[in-house]
């Protein structure tokens, strides 16, 4: 390899798995595993039998490449719901992977990227590092506030993407991230709408959890007068309450996931389809205003990204409550692998610190 670094690049989503190779800055290696449903991971049997399974099929695919696992310097991926953290890379070990299967209620997804990666880590005797985990907790002091003392808000959001694309719009409208104010949306299974001043996320709603718009399978907020008589009524439910909070949106009431489908619905006059499509649309940009005011309506642009963002449909629907608020810029590229590579490279040119993560317990018994 020439003395070139080797990253290898992880990077798990609800129904796939990313990898990539990255000599240095160039891709050698790129390769979508689809149809890989991430499992629950907080029974030790399934995790197993799943890191087996995945770590097969990734080193087969190295092996069709021509790459061995002793040719990587570093492995960098995406990660689940940890204890809080400032933005920046963390070293995945097993404080991490004990923190993420522990609070495995919140998501597999990301978590299961990272205890991959640690897995891998630890056999080829590899280091493994995130970035940006969805826990970076920038939030102003205001923003904690719920509404009653046993509940505060916390910071859970794609940070990893949200401040990538912040970065390169600010590259090119000419300025830089630090200087900037972006009301930046993620549109993807969860929807999240975060407030960008001077390189913090000074406030941003859970998507995943039961915060903002419902997607095409969560179900953002919901009325609480009538969760609490659902409960009330029947509280051998309450478990339930996470599944059916992935269970909402699109899902619950069309019957279906699939964004394509719910659009090609609506071309056939779906009357159905063409009502929840359009609260969805309205709810997302009534956020996003929510958010404007948040930065006294002084926003340098409005960034719409994620998986959704793909939809002209879409985009058009919620650029036309929003238009006002500040100029548009869409990117449709999710910008993670390039991020973490980017990173990666940077860790092993010893330009980035990577810090130590600490679990919840050790945090906790301080």
């Amino acid at each position: 390899m020439l003395g070139k670094k080797r990253i290898l690049i992880i990077n798990t989503g609800v129904q796939s798995i990313k990898i990539a190779i990255f000599d240095e800055d160039k891709v050698v290696f790129n390769k979508t595993i689809r149809e890989q449903k991430v499992q629950p991971i907080n029974d030790y049997i399934t995790l197993q039998k799943q890191l087996t399974a995945t770590k097969q099929r990734l080193l087969l695919q190295l092996k069709k490449a021509k790459i061995e696992m002793k040719s990587i310097d570093l492995i960098v991926s995406n990660t689940g719901y940890i204890q809080p953290v400032k933005s920046g890379a963390y070293t995945i070990n097993e404080a991490m992977v004990s923190d993420l299967i522990e609070h495995s209620f919140y998501e597999a997804e990301g978590s299961f990227g990272a205890i991959l990666a640690h897995s891998l880590a630890e056999y080829y005797q590899v280091p493994a590092i995130t970035y940006d985990p969805p826990t970076v907790d920038e939030l102003q002091d205001v923003a904690r506030v719920s509404g009653h003392p046993d509940f505060v808000r916390r910071s859970y959001f794609n940070a990893l993407n949200q401040k990538a694309v912040g970065r390169h719009i600010a590259k090119k409208i000419g300025t830089t991230y630090e200087e900037a104010k972006f009301i930046i949306v993620h549109l993807g299974s969860a929807v999240s709408v975060g407030a960008h001043e001077n390189g913090k996320v000074i406030d941003v709603n859970n998507g995943y959890y039961g915060e903002g718009p419902f997607s095409t399978i969560r179900t953002g907020s919901l009325p609480m007068e009538a969760v609490m008589k659902k409960y009330i009524a029947s509280p051998e439910e309450v478990k339930e309450l996470p599944l059916i909070l992935k269970q909402g949106g699109f899902l619950g009431y069309l019957g279906t996931d699939s964004l394509t489908d719910v659009e090609w619905r609506i071309v056939e006059d779906d009357q159905e389809a063409i009502a929840i499509y359009d609260a969805m649309t309205y709810q997302i940009a009534k956020e996003i205003g929510a958010y404007a005011t948040v930065l006294k309506g002084n926003v340098d642009a409005v960034i719409l990204t994620g998986g959704m963002s793909i939809s002209p449909f879409l985009v058009k629907k919620i650029s036309e409550y929003i238009k006002w608020i500040a100029p548009i810029h869409i990117v449709e590229d999710q910008l993670e692998m390039q991020t973490l590579s980017q990173v990666g490279l940077r860790v092993l040119n010893n330009e980035e610190e990577v810090m130590m993560y600490t679990s919840c317990d050790a945090k906790r018994h301080k």
